[in-house]
């Protein structure tokens, strides 16, 4: 039987190491066709049971990718989840206070005590 070596229970009395709150939300697009010639537009909704979620929000220090033609950020931010969400995908995006965030990658720590996302700033 393997053991945890940090137990989870331990998080709850670090009540600085995640200050803010998180929702999750998934895009269920939908088509007007008189106002948009049928073209989906995007209609974002929380995911159940992933609404004001203890998180920490930091830089990622960036990831810029280029090429012959361009160059962008990839990468502009970590958010790190307190608890274990596998239903959390990269398809989803994130929202702290009035800001979005695309999520790139979902990454679980091996206690299944945190998830970590890794996003970009959407403008």
């Amino acid at each position: 039987m393997a053991r945890q070596i940090v137990d989870p229970r331990m998080l709850d009395h670090l009540g600085d190491l995640f200050p803010s709150k998180v929702t999750i939300q998934f895009n269920a697009p939908f088509s007007d066709d008189v106002e948009t010639g049928g073209e989906e537009l995007p209609r974002w909704n929380d995911l159940p049971d992933h609404v004001d979620l203890d998180c920490r929000l930091s830089p990622s220090g960036g990831k810029e990718v280029r090429n012959e033609r361009q160059s962008y950020n990839v990468s502009t931010h970590f958010i790190t989840i307190k608890g274990h969400f596998p239903s959390i995908t990269a398809n989803m995006r994130a929202l702290i206070g009035s800001q979005a965030y695309n999520i790139l990658l979902v990454q679980a720590d091996g206690q299944s005590v945190v998830t970590k996302l890794t996003v970009e700033v959407v403008a």
